[in-house]
């Protein structure tokens, strides 16, 4: 089976369907940043500019350096004129259709009645899955599966009753996460499980703690900008003991984090950590499984690169393939080569 990882297409869908082509995906798995939008009146000023800072307009008909400075209906009047709302509408009105399996997490700029429209079930596509606490997909009968949460990790907003979703600035949080390790406690160890997220766990401690908790094999992620793909394991990055006394370090840093593991101590002893002498610990230190067996892979927007990985049931081996294609840079003075 071959799968194509892609993340961040910011509503440019109909190019998956190029790409499983060109590389004979039997389905795609995105870690968000989709372009789930429905209706434009759902998204902030903010979110606006950003469609239109990020989709690189000629000079001509946009100024970089003056788009904060655009009313709201000149906005929205450039996201229509040049289709920055995207494809993910008309695909769920059925005017085009994705080719294979495709499953998603939503990222942190996405239309949050959208994203809340697809989980329930409102608005649904052919071939299009939610991947989420209430939703882990098998491949190959079982020999797979995928399981996920998208959006942004904030620590000020995990304990929120609902998932933030205003605005177009859309966030997890920590009864999403608790039921899906209850979820994915139940999965076949024997399966290969892939964990697919928006937020980079190296870049969000509470991530990385949950990560080490579900022990996945491939962890796949997006939402960095990174202009290459990143693909890296923590045995090969240092020794557990460092790895321990950095994320001891920083639970103890983060005054926001600390705070609220100490008032959430479910959640914490959730996610490994208890408190000591005063100080957060981990109760077991960093789990051996963590630092051997998972594998993370950290994807470049859609218009800069993406990868392939082959699963083959039979043998149980995977290979991988990770592209890019950006502007390098010469010497130290950081400029672009020509």
């Amino acid at each position: 089976m071959r799968l194509l990882l892609c993340t961040d297409t910011h509503g440019r869908l109909r190019e998956l369907n190029t790409l499983a082509a060109e590389h004979e995906a039997d389905a795609i798995l995105h870690a968000g940043d989709v372009g789930l939008y429905l209706d434009l009146a759902n998204l902030s000023t903010r979110e606006l500019q950003l469609r239109v800072k990020h989709a690189h307009l000629p000079h001509t008909v946009v100024d970089p350096a003056r788009i904060a400075s655009l009313s709201r209906p000149r906005l929205e009047a450039l996201v229509h004129e040049h289709g920055l709302v995207g494809d993910f509408r008309e695909l769920v009105e059925g005017a085009w259709a994705l080719s294979v399996p495709t499953y998603v997490v939503w990222g942190n700029h996405e239309e949050g009645e959208a994203v809340q429209a697809l989980r329930s079930g409102q608005v649904s596509a052919p071939n299009l899955f939610i991947v989420d606490e209430n939703n882990i997909h098998e491949l190959a009968g079982g020999a797979a599966y995928i399981g996920g949460l998208g959006g942004n990790c904030v620590p000020a907003r995990l304990f929120s009753e609902e998932p933030a979703m205003a605005g177009g600035k859309v966030s997890m949080n920590a009864a999403q996460m608790t039921a899906l390790k209850t979820a994915w406690d139940q999965l076949d160890p024997d399966a290969y499980r892939i964990f697919l997220t928006h937020v980079s766990p190296a870049r969000e401690l509470v991530m990385n703690l949950f990560v080490a908790q579900l022990l996945p094999d491939l962890c796949i992620s997006g939402h960095m900008g990174a202009p290459r793909p990143i693909s890296y394991n923590y045995y090969g990055l240092g020794t557990r003991s460092a790895l321990d006394a950095a994320w001891t370090r920083e639970l103890n840093e983060d005054t926001i984090l600390r705070k609220a593991l100490r008032e959430h101590r479910d959640f914490a002893a959730m996610l490994g950590v208890k408190r000591e002498q005063g100080r957060l610990v981990l109760k077991q230190g960093v789990p051996y499984g963590f630092t051997k067996k998972v594998w993370f892979l950290n994807l470049p927007d859609a218009n800069m690169g993406g990868g392939l990985l082959d699963l083959d049931f039979e043998t149980r081996r995977i290979r991988t393939e990770l592209w890019c294609s950006c502007r390098f840079r010469a010497g130290h003075a950081g400029k672009d080569a020509r």
